[in-house]
């Protein structure tokens, strides 16, 4: 969501980086437009079982934040998604930190403050259940907050979901991360 062509997205982007260096890339997205921590606990860890993946990035829970899932609910499917993952896959695993998102337009005074609270918040727990599932978490929120606390060419027209530009930013941040 946000540009005119799946090609333009972050995962499709990241693959592109991944591939410049020679790796042979098969991309599987499984995201999709409002997806929460249930529906992929539910929807889509049953049908990951069969993936073969060395490379596994899970940016997840920025609906949960904008929909006020709470803190608890949001552990616990993080913590079976991560369960899952570290038991049935041998893939490296990156958790990334749910950037900040809503442009000033969208986002006025005060609720700017609450959804940044509750995104450091979910961070935070995305950091502690990293630690604990031993896989490797990605700051993706404080290289990327500056930028995305303000309007400009990163947000899509809903000043909301990343543009193009902004999916680049994210995919650079986060190859640069990368330890494969």
């Amino acid at each position: 969501v946000g540009t005119s062509a799946y090609e333009m997205s972050y995962p499709y982007k990241l693959g592109e980086k991944i591939a410049e260096n020679g790796s042979t890339v098969v991309l599987r997205n499984y995201s999709y437009p409002g997806a929460r921590t249930k529906g992929i606990v539910e929807n889509v860890l049953p049908s990951m079982r069969e993936e073969k993946a060395d490379i596994i990035t899970i940016l997840l829970g920025i609906n949960d934040v904008h929909g006020n899932i709470s803190l608890t609910n949001f552990r616990e499917n993080y913590s079976k998604i991560l369960q899952e993952l570290t038991r049935n896959t041998d893939a490296v695993i990156y958790t990334l930190a749910l950037p900040y998102i809503g442009a000033p337009p969208l986002l006025r005074f005060p609720y700017q403050f609450y959804f940044d609270w509750r995104t450091r918040k979910f961070n935070t727990i995305i950091k502690e259940l990293s630690a604990e599932a031993h896989v490797h978490f990605i700051d993706l929120y404080s290289p990327t907050e500056k930028l995305f606390k303000e309007k400009g060419l990163h947000y899509s027209v809903d000043f909301f979901h990343p543009s193009e530009e902004g999916y680049r930013i994210w995919s650079t941040v986060i190859y640069d991360r990368l330890n494969y």
